[in-house]
């Protein structure tokens, strides 16, 4: 089944004519693949910007080699295009490498989609018909590839859903075992911080649903309190990375351009009227 939902996954992802699908946002669809050449080729600015110090900035007038001027994108993460940097050492930089990493972090995620429904239900017709869902809906598939963080945000969320439902049903493991779940989760959780600004959420919404969780897993309360401990202290690591990564400051661009185009229900009825985006 696996297998077959790999299959499915690469044949409606991989586009027949050869040419990959960047994406509708010039934007998005430019700086991240750049940003990982530039990694790779160790070009970039001299210095960054002290309130995002995690953000890309990208050469807007010149060359790599010679660039005169660097457009910082403060809302854009360094963690996508580190990976593309990686992935282009192995294989060789080319302007589709990152609708590639993104084809192999779907069949990542479908895999993990599949693992995760098995953990919850137990029932694999249940885990079957979940990636199936994944594999073939028309939007996953065509947005999967473009070469923006999402996709690869995907497959970092699904894992860590999936080393948490691990960890919260870890009663009969021994105590090293846990230590090295949590260790996956948290480094899983953290690095995703560094890849969409959003995936802050899963240190906020693990905490919360983890007295539902314990509650179905664990027997013991010695038990319940250890793995509520872990998770607590992952999540105030991902509040110090917040901080450190100053995340907020990020939000200014978007921020600005919503005080000037400012979401009124007159909007929203002419943009519903139009038919969307």
């Amino acid at each position: 089944m696996l297998v077959f939902l790999l299959m499915l996954t690469l044949l409606w992802r991989v586009p027949a004519n050869g040419t990959f699908f960047h994406g509708l946002e010039y934007e998005d669809s430019y700086i991240y693949t750049v940003a990982g050449r530039q990694m790779l080729e160790n070009a970039g600015p001299e210095s960054v910007a002290p309130d995002s110090p995690y953000s890309i900035s990208v050469c807007e007038v010149g060359s790599l080699r010679a660039c005169q001027q660097w457009e910082p994108f403060r809302e854009h993460l360094i963690g996508y295009p580190y990976v593309i940097s990686i992935f282009s050492r192995v294989f060789g930089y080319g302007p589709s490498i990152g609708s590639v990493l993104n084809l192999m972090a779907s069949c990542i995620a479908v895999l993990f989609v599949f693992l995760v429904a098995l953990l919850i239900t137990d029932d694999p017709n249940v885990a079957s018909l979940a990636g199936l869902v994944f594999a073939i809906t028309p939007v996953f598939a065509v947005y999967g590839l473009e070469t923006s963080a999402e996709p690869f945000s995907n497959v970092c969320i699904i894992l860590v859903v999936w080393l948490y439902l691990r960890l919260c049903d870890s009663d009969q493991l021994a105590l090293r075992s846990q230590i090295v779940t949590w260790t996956a989760y948290s480094a899983t959780l953290l690095f995703s911080q560094t890849v969409k600004r959003e995936d802050i959420l899963l240190a906020i919404i693990m905490p919360i649903m983890l007295p539902f969780m314990l509650q179905a897993g664990y027997s013991r309360r010695t038990g319940r309190y250890k793995v509520a401990a872990l998770v607590l202290v992952t999540s105030g690591l991902a509040a110090i990375l917040s901080v450190k990564m100053h995340l907020l400051q990020t939000f200014s661009n978007e921020a600005e351009l919503l005080r000037r185009f400012p979401v009124t229900r007159q909007s929203m009825a002419t943009w519903i009227r139009a038919g969307g985006p």
